[in-house]
């Protein structure tokens, strides 16, 4: 992502209606090694239709019974505003992109054996932090190994039409770059920040993120994404997702102060993480002998290591689509 220096639809590219039933494996979360899955299926259905709903759908999103909902500002410090503005001005012609919320949905999750990695919430919520921006057009793109800006050829099947200029090569050393057509505000203290789509794969392609002070600058900036091999041709398809905007509070990185801390000096934490390590090792060696799971996947729940619920767990996130007003 870079400043633009050169600046001057269709729905996603998905089906988001609700995931179809997902039974529980022995695969589990990768964040949490060894939690797979004896969940009720009526437990695990909330999150995995939370994970998969459209977002005119997602007020009905329910929480597993032992689990609250967060409210929108209940974990919001003081001076964090309940509701930040990120607006979203047209500079350029809009044809064939999509600014939209972001969807749970991942091609290759859908194609993990019984859509397993929707258990992991990490990665679902990953997926959802943030609104997408979709590729207006059909094209492929090829890198030389010059460094210069000739160096990669762009070639788009149904032509440009009014998206001209809009995705070029631009900074050389084979990197496509899109020419958003919107310029972003937000709330003072507040940047955007833009990258790739999250757990989004793209063979021979990486994209390059950035964080932008759209407090106050009038200056638009460019999605772009690295070819990583020469001599090897890369596609793009129209309403795929090519650029995920977060709003970032900019003192807030500063202003935490890290430390490496012994578990021994807090009693409760490590009595916690004792218990699950336990449970964790013999749901393993359970798995190892009879390939069975006994875990009851307590992240996903919300439920600590006694199985007591926590007070504020998400699910999903429930983003607003932006809105054109008067």
């Amino acid at each position: 992502m870079q400043t633009d220096p050169t600046q001057g639809g269709t729905p996603l590219n998905e089906d988001r209606s609700a995931l179809p039933d997902i039974t529980p494996s022995t695969q589990g979360c990768p964040f949490f090694a060894g939690q797979a899955g004896s969940m009720p299926l009526q437990d695990f259905g909330s999150a995995a239709s939370a994970a998969q709903a459209s977002h005119a759908s997602e007020s009905a999103i329910t929480q597993s019974s032992t689990s609250a909902p967060l409210a929108p500002s209940a974990s919001l410090d003081a001076s964090v505003p309940a509701r930040i503005r990120l607006e979203a001005y047209v500079v350029s012609s809009t044809d064939g992109w999509t600014l939209e919320p972001a969807p749970a949905r991942r091609e290759w999750m859908d194609q993990t054996t019984e859509k397993f990695a929707y258990r992991c919430l990490p990665l679902v919520m990953a997926n959802q932090a943030g609104w997408i921006l979709t590729c207006p057009l059909n094209f492929s793109a090829i890198w030389s190994g010059r460094s210069d800006r000739h160096g990669t050829t762009i070639t788009f099947p149904e032509g440009e039409g009014r998206n001209k200029n809009q995705i070029r090569s631009h900074f050389g050393h084979g990197i496509v770059t899109f020419s958003l057509p919107w310029l972003f505000r937000t709330d003072k203290g507040f940047g955007l920040w833009a990258r790739g789509p999250a757990n989004y794969v793209k063979d021979n392609l990486s994209p390059l993120d950035g964080i932008v002070e759209t407090d106050w600058a009038p200056y638009t900036f460019t999605m772009n994404w690295k070819i990583q091999r020469r001599d090897t041709e890369v596609f793009f398809r129209k309403g795929e997702p090519i650029c995920q905007i977060l709003p970032f509070h900019l003192n807030m990185l500063e202003a935490v102060e890290p430390e490496f801390k012994e578990l021994r000096d807090n009693p409760e934490f490590a009595a916690d993480f004792q218990d699950f390590v336990k449970r964790r090792d013999a749901n393993l060696n359970k798995l190892a002998q009879t390939h069975q799971s006994s875990f009851q996947m307590d992240y996903m729940r919300g439920h600590r290591p006694d199985g007591s619920p926590v007070s504020e767990h998400r699910k999903a996130f429930k983003l607003n689509p932006f809105k054109k007003r008067g």
